[in-house]
């Protein structure tokens, strides 16, 4: 059902819902490079 709705739909991204949950990932990820890198810049401003 899922396939045949995904190619009836042409106006909509063919996998929407894989497309959402590859966004979220990607925001995941660049939180956590973020987070990773905020920690390494305060870690190496600390030091005299």
């Amino acid at each position: 059902a899922e396939f045949h709705s995904k190619n009836t739909d042409s106006s909509s991204p063919p996998n929407l819902g894989t497309a959402t949950k590859l966004n979220h990932t990607v925001s995941d990820y660049l939180m956590y490079c973020l987070t990773e890198y905020d920690q390494l810049y305060n870690r190496e401003s600390r030091l005299p």
